[in-house]
């Protein structure tokens, strides 16, 4: 229990349990913190666009092209045959991994384990738990994804990247069966895992990665806005509508990931397949390079 016992050394218990259960929501202390910290995230409100490039185009810009746009679209990210290959193994695997309300996530992932009700230690120790099943099963679907997804971070982030110690990393987020997604999902953030025993906290610099593998017949697309988490809560309202991105298979959705994001609502039988995951700064020199999870 590597999560629970690193945190356990440096808190005690009832430290570890605020720590995690700060992530059910954005309390005014932290909104005004994250303002004087780094308000350029948290504040920040870009144009509802799009910048839809190819992955040559973007290596080593991407934090510079997120500063005019909502998000950015990377076209065939990954070889046809990596991502076929990748389907493929999720498909002829359907009893491994995590079960979530609209599907499955194979490799494990922080909102599914720890942004849920109950016991904040125990949430913890279900996240780890599936840290290590996630893992093995990987291995079993997709043995090269995580090391694909670190190079593909580097390439457009720029420095180092690794997986974020005792964390789970890129995975499989599964969308599907009856019922699922029959209607536009919440408006969210992906702040899950910036907690404050970050040396950048709550508000650090952050990118959220989406590959689609397979998209479903219809929908299932991310709707964007440009806006951060500080907004207030009308901004949404304010705003209009939004921007959707159209995914397509291969393409790889990135945008910073305490920005205001939806995914629509899917229809028709088949699944819709992505390999999610999450980076942000190591620590505050640039040298420290990137940490990847989910």
């Amino acid at each position: 229990m590597a999560l629970v016992d690193d945190l356990a050394d440096r808190h005690r218990t009832e430290q570890v349990a605020a720590v995690v259960g700060a992530l059910h929501r954005i309390r005014p202390r932290a909104v005004e913190e994250a303002r004087r910290a780094l308000g350029r995230f948290a504040t920040r409100r870009a144009p509802a666009a799009i910048h839809r490039t190819e992955r040559a185009a973007a290596t080593g810009n991407l934090p510079r092209l997120l500063e005019d746009v909502a998000a950015v679209a990377i076209d065939d990210a990954v070889p046809t045959e990596v991502r076929e290959r990748w389907q493929q193994g999720v498909d002829a695997h359907p009893g491994l991994g995590q079960r979530i309300a609209a599907g499955r996530i194979v490799g494990g992932a922080w909102f599914a384990a720890i942004a849920t009700e109950g016991d904040p230690v125990a949430r913890a120790r279900a996240y780890q738990s599936a840290v290590a099943r996630g893992r093995r099963d990987l291995d079993r679907v997709a043995p090269d994804l995580a090391s694909r997804a670190a190079r593909l971070t580097a390439d457009l982030l720029g420095g180092p990247v690794r997986t974020r110690p005792g964390h789970a990393g890129p995975g499989f987020v599964e969308f599907g069966g009856p019922g699922a997604l029959d209607q536009d999902g919440d408006v969210h953030i992906d702040w899950e895992g910036l907690a404050a025993e970050h040396p950048l906290g709550l508000f650090a610099e952050a990118y959220s990665f989406v590959l689609m593998v397979r998209p479903p017949e219809e929908g299932g697309d991310l709707r964007v806005w440009g806006i951060g988490a500080a907004a207030d809560g009308g901004a949404v309202d304010e705003a209009g509508p939004g921007t959707l991105v159209g995914y397509r298979p291969g393409t790889l959705v990135a945008f910073p990931a305490q920005d205001l994001h939806q995914i629509t609502a899917m229809r028709g039988d088949r699944s819709r397949i992505t390999v999610t995951w999450h980076a942000r700064r190591a620590g505050p020199d640039p040298g420290d390079g990137w940490e990847i999870w989910l």
